[in-house]
């Protein structure tokens, strides 16, 4: 697991060399700015440096230059940090201390859950996600319409650690992005409650709330978290420059909102949401005069950031981009209206956003609405719940009326429900902290009422075991919810290993492996056991994919269909894998494992467990 640590230092160090060098590293506050901000400014470093050509290792050696900069500035401003740091813990003890278990929560939880991952759990979204890194870290980027900037970040980051396989190595920077969110809340909860305890409560939460931002683990949406993570950056910056107006918070806007182009570009819609509720919310003190000279600014330098991808964006969505997925997709969800799909959805979805404390939580969010109506932003929070909820039930249910449907369509994927429901949590995690809060302030005052020492201590000790016992029941839980999937999904396992290392050292050069699309542990051949294989995620060549599902189709007959066995040997393809297990993202197209082994064109060279290698007998 040394890629996670290592990419949360990049992320941490780079962030902390932007604020400063912007001027901004100041107050708590910046603290949650901090995990956006590097994220941002290596995304669009490695981005322009991957997508211009740059060769291996110059995005990696320049993301190494983001974090020692980041390092030397810390050093140098080491009193200054200390200071702050025992000044916090000083005197906000009990903030420090949430804040503290908010951000071991989620290392904890997915360390002990996904121990021994060896690759995504999705061989879909996963594999994308690992092709694509991987012609990023090789120097050979390969751009589509999908947004590189998770790609040339982690191709850039893997290029440091060379040692690690890109498989592996993407699926530990992806768990990485969970552990920063807390982080960000905190930030986001200290900008909007005033209160650091509160803030604290909030990131705490978040490591016990299962939809953000642990769900996009399941099926490898990273680019949607680490979106999420800088729209939340946005709105922190939004917020303070409100209150002090300056050109360095309008170019650190710009370049978050680039970022978000390059990464997750459906995420402006998100980030649009909360800027304009914010600007209604605060029209008479909006800064209108300096506005007019910062915006402009603003939006040149995230077109800046986005310039080498804009064009494929521009021209993606010039040929109507994800309307036609999108309009198919709105009338699944028109149809499952109609029966209890859409309902019984919307509600697994409602309850993973609540936190996996979900008694205790309701009481919380209980508390919190009242507190939070009486607070200078609450109203500003609960428009921002209502209008991500709202389009989430209008999604759902309301996908059957044309305007809907039209609307879902042009904003997909931004627009399916559990998307919508994922930035929600956000808002309804803090006001759920901000109850917690006001509960635990309500204790301590009863607390100092009872009468005698000695009960005022035993009552005292008897919250301090209530908040223990909650914590390890609710981190529990959590690790518990997250092994489901990873017993489910996961496709890799120790058989399909030793199986990848036999082909490693006993592979030919330029041959080929056959593997059954993604049902297993196949489809991640090439970073295992540096093998090409039949049919990849999204770099297969269009020109011979007739041949290559002739192959696929026929793999235990390619004695007795010619044009099969022709195929093969054109293709290069001289072993066959069957992985150990079979991933519930996908059928098994293969026959059964008998089948292969009765095959005359197939003899079987390795077996581990459920693990097996053919080698193909064709006289190509």
């Amino acid at each position: 697991m040394l890629a996670g640590p290592l990419f949360a230092l990049v992320v941490l160090s780079s962030g902390y060399a932007t604020l400063r060098v912007l001027g901004l590293a100041k107050g708590a506050a910046s603290l949650g700015i901090v995990p956006g901000a590097g994220l941002a400014a290596t995304l669009v470093i490695s981005t322009w440096v991957g997508m211009s050509g740059g060769p291996p290792p110059a995005p990696g050696g320049l993301v190494v230059l983001c974090t020692l900069a980041g390092i030397v500035l810390a050093f140098a401003d080491r009193e200054w940090l200390w200071h702050a740091a025992r000044g916090f813990v000083r005197e906000h003890r009990p903030a420090a201390a949430l804040l503290v278990a908010a951000l071991l929560i989620p290392m904890l939880s997915m360390g002990v859950a996904f121990a021994g991952l060896q690759a995504p759990l999705s061989p879909h979204d996963g594999a994308f996600h690992v092709e694509t890194t991987d012609s990023f870290r090789q120097g050979l980027a390969r751009v589509t319409w999908y947004p590189p900037g998770l790609a040339a970040l982690f191709g850039a980051v893997l290029q440091i650690v060379p040692w690690i396989d890109t498989a592996a190595g993407v699926d530990q920077l992806g768990v990485t992005l969970s552990w920063l969110a807390p982080l960000a809340m905190f930030g986001l909860g200290a900008l909007v409650w005033r209160n650091l305890v509160v803030a604290s409560l909030g990131a705490l939460l978040t490591s016990l709330t299962y939809l953000f931002p642990y769900y996009v683990q399941i099926w490898s949406g990273w680019p949607q978290l680490l979106g999420m993570l800088l729209v939340i950056g946005v709105w922190m910056v939004s917020i303070q420059y409100i209150d002090r107006p300056s050109w360095r918070l309008a170019g650190l806007a710009g370049l978050l909102v680039g970022a978000i182009v390059v990464v997750h570009g459906t995420e402006l819609f998100s980030g649009s949401i909360v800027i304009l509720v914010i600007a209604l919310a605060n029209w008479r003190r909006l800064p209108w005069s300096r506005l007019g000279t910062h915006l402009p600014g603003a939006i040149a330098l995230s077109l800046v950031c986005a310039s080498p991808y804009l064009p494929v964006l521009l021209n993606w969505a010039g040929t109507g981009g994800a309307f036609d997925v999108g309009f198919e997709d709105g009338g699944a969800l028109a149809t499952g209206a109609r029966s209890t799909t859409a309902g019984d959805l919307l509600g697994v979805f409602t309850l993973d956003a609540l936190g996996v404390d979900l008694p205790l939580r309701v009481v919380f969010l209980a508390i919190g609405v009242v507190w939070a109506f009486r607070q200078p932003g609450g109203r500003t929070m609960f428009t921002i719940v209502g209008v991500f909820t709202g389009l989430a039930v209008a999604a759902s249910f309301l996908n059957g009326v044309p305007l809907v449907r039209q609307v879902y369509a042009a904003t997909y994927p931004w627009s399916l429900p559990f998307r919508l429901l994922m930035f929600a949590t956000v808002p309804i995690t803090l006001i759920a902290a901000g109850g917690g809060a006001r509960l635990a302030s309500g204790w301590a005052t009863a607390v100092s009422r009872v009468q005698g020492s000695d009960m005022r201590r035993r009552t005292q000790r008897l919250g301090r075991l209530l908040v223990v016992t909650w914590l390890l029941l609710a981190t529990a839980a959590v690790t518990y919810f997250l092994s489901i999937p990873r017993g489910l999904l996961s496709s890799f396992s120790n058989d399909d290993a030793a199986a990848m290392a036999w082909l490693k050292v006993n592979a030919e050069p330029g041959a080929v492996l056959a593997n059954d699309t993604f049902a297993d542990a196949g489809i991640w051949a090439p970073y295992k056991a540096g093998i090409p294989i039949l049919v990849y995620r999204s770099t297969s060549d269009p020109a011979t994919s007739a041949q290559r599902r002739l192959v696929v189709s026929n793999i235990a007959r390619l004695d007795q269909v010619p044009e099969a066995a022709a195929a093969a040997c054109a293709l290069g393809v001289r072993y066959v894998y069957y992985g150990a297990k079979n991933t519930a993202w996908q059928v098994r197209e293969f026959p059964s494992i008998d089948a292969l082994i009765a095959s005359p064109a197939l003899e079987e060279v390795f077996a581990r467990g459920d693990a097996v290698v053919f080698r193909l007998r064709l006289a190509c």
